[in-house]
């Protein structure tokens, strides 16, 4: 098998080799995973509630604040009003405590 390279899986192989191999699936769960889809609805009966997380790779100035935006964007493109976040950052090696903080601090000033 070849090497993938670093970043992202590519959308062919992630179609292969992980959704297809998602054999478990709940009727509650209304939207699942797939190429393009960012978000996860799911059915809770009275209400329903959308769920997105979306790894930031790019070592960029304001990550903090883009991983909020890029989040709660995914959400909002289908309609819905975020009301919490989950943050997935990709650190590269040699990310500092300061790094983190200030990632932490743009995120909570978003």
């Amino acid at each position: 098998m070849a090497e993938l390279k670093i970043g992202k899986l590519d959308s062919d192989v992630l179609q292969r080799i992980v959704i297809n191999k998602i054999r478990y699936r709940r009727p509650e769960v209304k939207t699942r995973a797939g190429i393009g889809e960012d978000c996860a609805v799911i059915d809770y009966g009275e209400y329903e509630c959308v769920v997105s997380t979306d790894p930031i790779t790019a070592d960029v100035k304001n990550i903090g604040r883009l991983a909020i935006h890029i989040s709660c964007n995914d959400v909002a493109s289908n309609g819905i009003e975020p009301l919490g976040i989950t943050l997935a950052v990709m650190l590269p090696v040699g990310t500092t405590e300061s790094d983190v903080q200030t990632i932490m601090t743009q995120a909570g000033t978003a």
